[in-house]
Formats: C-alpha cells, sequence, structure tokens
C-alpha cells in the first residue's frame, strides 16, 4: 500500500473515532442556517440528518452558511 493512502486511512480513522457520538442535538443545523442566511421563517420541511455526522452528503456541507451555525452546529458538521 501507498504509504500517504495509509496515512490518510488513520487519519480519518481517529477523526470518526474521536466524532463517533456527537450529534447535534439542539445545536444550529444547515438547513437551519440556509433559513437565516436566506431570511425565511423557517427551514426546509426536508428530513435532515442530526445524529450520524458521516452520512451527510458533502453538497450539503459545501453550502455557504457556516457562519449562522452555533458551537453544537459547528462541531457537528466539521468532518474529514
Amino acid at each position: 500500500m501507498n504509504t500517504s493512502t495509509d496515512l490518510r486511512r488513520t487519519v480519518e480513522d481517529r477523526i470518526r473515532a474521536a466524532f463517533h457520538a456527537v450529534a447535534l442535538g439542539r445545536g444550529v443545523s444547515s438547513r437551519q442556517a440556509q433559513a437565516i442566511d436566506s431570511g425565511a421563517r423557517s427551514a426546509s420541511s426536508d428530513i435532515e440528518e442530526t445524529n450520524d455526522w458521516a452520512q451527510i452528503t458533502l453538497d450539503e456541507l459545501e453550502r455557504d452558511c457556516i457562519a449562522h451555525l452555533d458551537a453544537e452546529g459547528f462541531r457537528y458538521y466539521i468532518r474529514p
């Protein structure tokens, strides 16, 4: 195996282990942040993943509303 591939896998595994039990809880979600950013009164009614950050799609993470996340929301959405 490639050493850089092994290193990347090791780092990703450690990050996943460190955040394995992190859930959004009462934090601001990505879709709530989008609603805040757009001035909407409420977030999208689409079902949103709030218990397993590893299941969140890259598209969801790349939306530019990070400034509206609170500490719990930010902690939930950071990942490799």
